[in-house]
């Protein structure tokens, strides 16, 4: 047996060791996700965190020690039981919120015309500079000054108000007492040199999203630019060449459906000759939204089970072409969805609202960059939709959260869960791979 990851340290402390008899027959926990490689399994336990390598058949001392560490439980145990008795200790245990990710829309303008964007039909508006100064008093009241902040821009096409994000990172590093580290989201086509540059150095840049549709036929269609834009594709995967040569974390969303995702091969085969340094370079297969976009995809079950199946045959395929997926196993209890249930999470439209959701920005507001106090999680941001009959055996069920306000988040269905798991499951294979190549100390 070798451990990849130990257990997390809070989770571990709460739940001690689990008692193991000799009388009792033990099974694999159904918080366990298990993957087989070279002369053994990998398996990782979605309660504790621990991730281990463990040889097949595991061995009688063995078993005891998985049995000590949750792999294994007794027959008839209730995981799920476990995993709410846990929780309602970690919400009295967890430290108190602090400020997170401030995501702020400078513009909900955009230069393409996505057909699947969550976005039709909304309001068109660029933040004006005395918004965005307002903002900047907004942030400096809800932060801890000295502290790091940690800024995503978002749209829209946020790059169409560059000026805007130039504003406000001066202004909040003019007095010395911030450091700014930014995310951004875009489609790419402005991101030339110059400007990436400058987003580099006046905006602390580390991490940028591009999302790709397919090969160049198909991206031209999707991408639908507003105004006649000779060969946007390649002037994206320019930009992306670019940035492969910095620093800059990179993250390349594959949005796929039923009319993509066979091309999708095609354009991890140019990207892998484009992309020298694949280091920095992360791989995200995303299957488009059910129920959040502005139009509704009513996928029949034989549907979806097509569409995840080449999902997981590309996720195999990105791996094999030497490019990261979008995640480690995670080592850290998720106490939250995502921004929406997170009130240290603030979202800014350019008016100035404050929304609990980015990807469905015609909510209503929750209140205003005037109003410090008013950006809270409550309600059906904070409600969460009970068991369903999927839940009873599903390793996700520790992490999982369905906020009553989220109409993707609050479907599930055997498919997507098996996505999830999918990718847990080669997120494993990674590590492992980066385990067994890292150099042991002497």
């Amino acid at each position: 047996m070798i451990q990849i990851f130990p257990a997390n340290e809070t989770i571990k402390k709460i739940l001690g060791s689990q008692r193991y008899s000799r009388d009792d027959n033990y099974r694999l926990s159904f918080s366990c996700i298990q993957s087989p490689v070279n002369n053994g399994s990998l398996i990782y336990n979605c309660i504790t965190k621990e991730f281990l390598f463990v040889t097949q058949p595991v061995k009688e001392d063995e078993r005891k020690e998985l049995v000590e560490k949750w792999f294994f439980v007794p027959d008839g145990f209730r995981e799920n039981t476990l995993c709410k008795e846990l929780e309602s200790i970690l919400s009295l245990v967890s430290e108190k919120e602090t400020a997170g990710t401030i995501t702020i829309l400078p513009t909900t303008t955009c230069n393409a015309n996505c057909f699947y964007c969550f976005e039709k039909g909304i309001q068109r508006t660029t933040m004006l500079p005395e918004t965005a100064l307002q903002v900047c008093r907004f942030i400096k009241k809800v932060s801890t000054p000295n502290k790091q902040l940690s800024l995503h821009w978002f749209g829209g096409e946020p790059l169409l108000a560059s000026d805007i994000i130039d504003l406000i990172c001066s202004n909040l590093i003019s007095d010395g007492q911030y450091t700014i580290v930014s995310s951004l989201v875009t489609n790419g086509y402005l991101l030339n040199a110059d400007l990436l540059n400058r987003a580099i150095t006046n905006w602390g840049l580390q991490m940028i999203q591009i999302t790709l549709d397919g090969t160049k036929e198909i991206y031209t269609r999707a991408k639908a630019f507003s105004k006649p834009i000779e060969d946007a594709y390649s002037v994206v995967l320019n930009n992306i060449k670019n940035i492969s040569k910095t620093d800059i974390a990179l993250v390349i969303r594959l949005n796929i459906d039923d009319y993509n995702v066979s091309d999708m091969f095609s354009l991890i085969d140019e990207l892998s000759v484009l992309i020298e340094n694949k280091s920095l370079i992360t791989i995200k297969v995303s299957p488009l939204f059910e129920n959040a976009g502005a139009f509704p995809i009513n996928r029949s079950e034989s549907d979806r089970i097509s569409l995840y199946d080449s999902a997981k045959q590309l996720l195999e395929y990105v791996i094999s072409k030497g490019f990261n997926l979008s995640s480690h196993v995670s080592r850290a209890y998720k106490r939250f969805c995502c921004t929406a249930d997170n009130a240290s999470s603030v979202i800014i439209l350019p008016t100035g609202d404050l929304v609990r959701c980015e990807n469905i920005v015609n909510l209503p507001s929750v209140g205003n960059i005037y109003d410090p106090d008013s950006s809270t999680a409550s309600g059906k941001w904070r409600e969460y939709l009970p068991e369903m009959p999927l839940c009873e055996k599903c390793p996700l069920f520790f992490s999982c959260r369905r906020p009553v306000g989220c109409q993707e988040l609050s479907e599930c269905n055997p498919q997507k869960r098996d996505w999830q798991i999918e990718q847990i499951r080669q997120c494993m294979k990674m590590d492992y791979s980066r385990f067994l190549s890292t150099p042991t100390p002497n």
